[in-house]
């Protein structure tokens, strides 16, 4: 965690940064923390399929299986893996 930390206080648009420090928040079970960093991410780059998909597992983790926003990440990660 302080690595990533560090790294976004040096460089606040550090997309990889917010991506893996939210699968370390997800690991230690800090899930909506884990999800605002998975946020984070996909506001610098709204195409990043990997934060769309990581965003998803978190409200799962959250227990918002149903909740909308849960599919449109899953939806959103798919479409954009395609892309690729």
């Amino acid at each position: 965690m302080a690595s990533y930390e560090q790294a976004l206080r040096l460089r606040p648009n550090y997309l990889a940064a917010y991506n893996n420090m939210g699968n370390v928040l997800n690991y230690l079970k800090r899930y909506q923390e884990a999800l605002n960093a998975y946020e984070q991410a996909i506001q610098i780059d709204p195409q990043y399929a990997t934060a769309y998909h990581n965003k998803g597992i978190a409200l799962r983790n959250l227990q918002r299986y149903a909740d909308a926003e849960a599919q449109q990440a899953e939806e959103m990660a798919q479409r954009l893996e395609h892309k690729q």
